[in-house]
């Protein structure tokens, strides 16, 4: 077994760099868990490009949806009156400039060059070769052009790098997670809510929001195609969106038509992740479910990804709970259930063959701590227990499964290693565990996960050593040569892993179900 030491964490805070001393410090195991073949198919009942919302849009593949805009049969087919203009080549800007052009100093916008001197709310930013025009739009600062960034996962339209030039790259779902520069992020559903309710001056709490007007005011003012001669957008804010249209399966459909845009809101056992559409021929925003192998435009937004209700899991209900930030409907999700235990009620996740609790224990043991003993972060990140107050004494196990009940409620137990790396078996293996199991929201230097199967693992860090942010680290029942064996994740990779160490630590405790 080959063994890390301590010296890897060198980045952390230098407050902590200090403990990496301690004898009594850590080591890590590589050997993690089973190497598995990828879960995550998106629930086979969502049909490549097939929508399962309303509001104006176009879907190639047949669609549930309802509102202006295409319907199944194929491009050229339109709903509404008027000829269809999907055979007419995307509408070209005046001078040829796109967002490739862009400089320090200067910038395309709607076919024309201009100077950011003229333009209080517009800057820019410099990422992996090209500079992006930057937007304030209310409280929000939105990239003002579709992201152009090559990575596999991507594409041009039609494979044509001039169509990248003007629209930027199309992207998977899981490609364009990890994608925007650091200090920005994929937008969730209710952070597109707030910019299309800014933008139509209407208030609401209703989530994924289809607006009746946003898109006239954020389309941009050229490159869409016509429509009896109205203007598909005024870009009344510098929004400027371009109709980059999808792919799917290597086949590519509607440039110049519509264009679509990745939320990071997913949808959990029902499959699926939502994205916002605008159509040339109306003036809606709408939002829609798609299978994640779609290809769509990314629009990032400047900030770490945060709720806009602020819930954590201590506003969980009977009925609802909050996931990733957002309160959701267990109604909603196949695989979700709930535990009340000691006044909380915690989310619990079906992932395989075992049910977890899909939070961290908050349990107020004698012993237990707050991160930074600080009584906020216990909501976010539950507490932290040493070894033996999470076994409530119990010797060791290394069975599956374990046995031990510790802290956690009746019918339910602390993880073996054995149980820890079936569950990474499930998600595809240690290697990239971290990724699938880590939460969508809560780590720095933008390495949140995918939490693609609902485990929203949160990075309470420790006491001592890991920073909350940084790190999450998990208690098992397993001991090996007298010293324990969590599991860790962290913000800058993508593997969980075993540790071994002294008991003494204080660690997060994630509970299993019998």
């Amino acid at each position: 077994m080959k063994k890390i030491g301590f010296g890897v964490f060198t980045e952390s805070k230098p407050a902590v760099q200090g403990l990496f001393a301690l004898a009594i410090a850590f080591t890590f195991s590589c050997s993690g868990g089973g190497g598995g073949n990828g879960a995550g198919d998106d629930g086979g009942d969502i049909q490549q490009l097939q929508s399962s919302s309303s509001g104006g849009g176009y879907n190639p593949q047949p669609s549930s949806s309802s509102g202006g805009g295409y319907s199944s049969g194929g491009i050229g087919n339109s709903s509404s009156s008027g000829p269809s203009s999907s055979s007419a080549p995307p509408p070209s800007s005046s001078s040829g400039c796109t967002a490739i052009d862009n400089t320090t100093i200067k910038f395309c916008l709607n076919g024309e060059m201009k100077n950011y001197s003229d333009y209080a709310n517009y800057s820019y930013i410099e990422y992996a070769g090209q500079i992006y025009r930057t937007v304030e739009i209310g409280t929000q600062t939105w990239m003002a052009e579709n992201l152009n960034y090559d990575v596999n996962g991507s594409a041009c339209y039609d494979n044509d790098p001039a169509n990248c030039a003007k629209y930027g790259r199309l992207y998977d779902w899981a490609t364009a997670m990890d994608i925007c520069p650091s200090g920005w992020h994929i937008p969730s559903s209710a952070d597109w809510d707030q910019l299309f309710r800014y933008v139509d001056g209407t208030t609401g709490t209703s989530s994924p929001y289809s607006s009746p007007t946003a898109g006239k005011h954020l389309k941009a003012a050229s490159g869409w195609n016509d429509y009896y001669g109205i203007p598909a957008g005024t870009d009344d804010f510098g929004f400027s969106a371009l109709p980059g249209a999808s792919s799917f399966d290597g086949d590519f459909y509607g440039v110049g038509d519509y264009g679509s845009w990745w939320s990071r809101t997913d949808r959990g056992s029902q499959g699926g992740a939502y994205s916002q559409r605008m159509v040339y021929h109306n003036e809606y925003t709408s939002h829609s479910s798609y299978d994640k192998s779609n290809l769509f435009s990314v629009r990032c937004l400047k900030g770490t990804p945060s709720s806009s209700s602020g819930c954590t899991a201590i506003d969980n209900t009977t009925t609802k709970f909050c996931l990733n930030g957002e309160m959701k409907n267990y109604s909603d999700y196949a695989d979700y259930s709930y535990i009340e235990y000691e006044g909380q009620v915690y989310r619990t996740v079906l992932i395989g063959t075992q049910t977890w609790m899909a939070e961290n224990l908050n349990y107020n043991a004698s012993g237990s701590r707050c991160y930074d003993n600080s009584s906020t972060n216990c909501p976010k990140y539950g507490r932290l227990y040493d070894w033996a107050t999470a076994m409530a004494g119990s010797a060791s196990s290394i069975a599956n499964p374990s046995g031990v009940q510790g802290i956690c409620p009746s019918g339910w137990h602390i993880p073996s290693d054995d149980e820890w790396d079936v569950l990474m078996t499930e998600v595809g293996g240690s290697s990239t565990a971290g990724k699938h199991l880590k939460a969508q929201t809560g780590w720095n230097e933008n390495g949140n996960g995918l939490d693609t199967y609902g485990f929203t693992a949160m990075p309470g860090g420790s006491n001592p050593l890991f920073p909350a942010g940084n790190s999450g680290v998990w208690w098992s029942s397993s001991e090996s040569e007298s010293l324990q064996s969590p599991l860790l994740m962290r913000y800058d990779d993508e593997v969980a892993l075993h540790m071994t160490g002294s008991g003494s630590f204080l660690f997060s405790v994630r509970c299993v179900k019998d």
